[in-house]
């Protein structure tokens, strides 16, 4: 999966929808287009959630959604030591898909 930020969160982007198995305790949100509402664009994971209006629904603009140019793949499970990690945690310092 590629790291992304979304409203400024570390997130994980795949085009494919995942199963419940690879979710491993993160909220799972499903992109689908704005034109029609039916397409499938791809499944965002966070540790953190990601505020959704009652309607369930939350646009996404390109302004929202940041990809990490020079980042590595990972798997859900590296994604969540990366971030969750009691010993290294997150380098704060660092924002991905953010250049300076």
């Amino acid at each position: 999966m590629r790291e992304i930020e979304i409203f400024g969160i570390p997130a994980l982007f795949t085009e494919e929808e995942i199963s419940a198995e690879q979710v491993l305790g993160m909220h799972c949100y499903e992109l689908f287009s704005a034109a029609d509402g039916t397409t499938f664009l791809g499944t965002v994971l966070t540790v953190i959630p990601v505020e959704v209006p009652e309607s369930g629904e939350r646009d996404v603009f390109d302004s929202d959604l940041m990809l990490d140019t020079e980042g590595v793949a990972l798997t859900p499970q590296e994604f969540v030591e990366k971030y969750l990690s009691p010993v290294s945690g997150p380098d704060l310092e660092e924002r991905y898909g953010k250049e300076d």
